[in-house]
């Protein structure tokens, strides 16, 4: 089934304080896909990016007509600061948003054990992937506040006791990809999302989420 363009390109939404062409320094496009509005995250997207200082143009706004269908979302971010939009991006990117133009997971090696470098990134205990090696990868034993480290084959979350020197860490959120249960859910099968998520559900679902 179709769906249809809600928000054509250009246009944007809401009440704020425009930031001029002149002042505008940084910006980041960015895509979200799932149930975007009965969960509220798409208001959630627009209202963090306006608290944290930034603007967005609305590029596009597909809304799935059916419930069982995903909406999805092109917007690109503007700053006036460049120190914001990173912090722009990383909240975002715990809202389900991921960039439209993905960099490979950027690696750094533990310098010893239990020490990890100063910007690795926390996971959450939601659904997440990792774009690497030119694809998304899962992320097994997925669980809150632990390190994403890859071991050649998988990425897999690591409590810090456990990380060991020379072990490749993921530092920051730009190649992150998280799924919140808002977002994803479905009827019946999809409704509640555990810790213990196997890879073949997490698989499932990515196939799912082609609108």
């Amino acid at each position: 089934m179709k769906t249809r363009t809600f928000i054509t390109e250009g246009q944007k939404i809401g009440e704020r304080q425009f930031i001029a062409e002149g002042q505008k320094i940084g910006k980041r496009q960015f895509i979200a896909e799932g149930h975007l509005i009965d969960s509220g995250i798409f208001s959630k997207i627009l209202n963090t990016i306006l608290e944290k200082g930034g603007d967005y143009t609305i590029q596009k706004f597909q809304v799935g007509k059916k419930p069982d269908q995903f909406s999805s979302l092109e917007i690109t971010v503007t700053v006036s600061e460049a120190e914001l939009l990173q912090e722009i991006a990383d909240r975002l990117t715990d809202l389900g948003a991921y960039e439209a133009e993905v960099p490979p997971a950027q690696l750094k090696s533990a310098e010893k054990d239990a020490f990890a470098p100063d910007d690795f990134y926390s996971t959450t205990n939601h659904i997440t992937e990792v774009f690497f090696n030119r694809r998304w990868n899962d992320v097994l034993k997925q669980r809150m506040d632990a390190i994403l480290v890859w071991n050649g084959k998988n990425f897999i979350c690591t409590k810090l006791r456990d990380l060991h020197k020379g072990d490749p860490v993921v530092c920051g959120s730009d190649s992150i990809r998280v799924f919140p249960p808002a977002v994803i859910k479905e009827h019946d099968a999809f409704s509640f999302m555990s810790n213990d998520v196997s890879s073949e559900r997490s698989g499932s679902i990515a196939v799912s989420r082609t609108v």
